[in-house]
């Protein structure tokens, strides 16, 4: 399928494969991709059940990854839009990244990680590689509120918890999944630039997030 190599899995998988995959790369990039992409998948979800009866199970350590980004994204806008607002703020911008953690449910073996991941790695460049140009004028004074950068966002406080998102997988897949070099420094590279992104938001909130995940981090590495 499109040329991937997605031996060993069903025709829903291989689906579900493709569509995380655009996903992954449009996701901040154009609604209108990332909407086909959700009904299809929903689709596709559907199908499988009315076909086999059967759906895959709800890892639980999705369910506690999409909690603590949620979780995460409220306190940081809660912090730096204040109370209720940020909170709605961070609700109405959300709804994007559901659906990303349950079709996780669909991956199976490595490649389907690699292809994702690069995917991934498409949008981490593409929003780092906007923002930092709007810090620096080249296309236009886009930034707000005293110099912010937003990114392709539409608010400072939404592309800063998605930085610190950016930051954390690509940090794991770093240390765990990446053996060759080439791809590690493109990985390294990203991590890079969001750092640098995250600092240009000048959204304190998730700088303490990030910090905070940071320490979590030495803390579980010790034991």
């Amino acid at each position: 399928m499109m040329g991937l190599e997605l031996q060993g899995l069903n025709v829903y998988e291989k689906v579900m494969t493709v569509l995380l995959i655009i996903y992954a790369f449009m996701v901040n990039i154009s609604t209108s991709a990332v909407s086909i992409c959700i009904c299809l998948g929903v689709l596709t979800i559907l199908l499988q059940y009315y076909k086999t009866g059967n759906i895959p199970c709800v890892n639980k350590y999705i369910i506690l990854a999409v909690s603590i980004y949620v979780l995460t994204g409220m306190i940081s806008n809660t912090i730096n839009v204040g109370g209720i607002d940020g909170i709605k703020m961070w609700i109405g911008h959300t709804y994007r990244f559901f659906p990303m953690f349950f079709a996780i449910m669909y991956i199976k073996n490595t490649n389907q990680v690699k292809y994702v991941m690069f995917a991934f790695l498409g949008t981490v460049f593409a929003e780092n590689i906007v923002a930092i140009n709007q810090s620096l004028h080249i296309w236009g004074n886009y930034t707000e509120n005293g110099g912010r950068v937003i990114g392709l966002t539409s608010h400072p406080n939404i592309l800063a918890p998605m930085l610190v998102m950016f930051l954390i997988a690509l940090y794991i897949h770093v240390n765990n999944f990446v053996a060759k070099v080439k791809i590690k420094i493109l990985m390294i590279a990203g991590i890079g630039l969001s750092l640098i992104s995250l600092i240009l938001t000048m959204s304190r909130g998730s700088w303490l997030t990030f910090i905070a995940v940071l320490l979590l981090g030495v803390l579980m590495l010790k034991r």
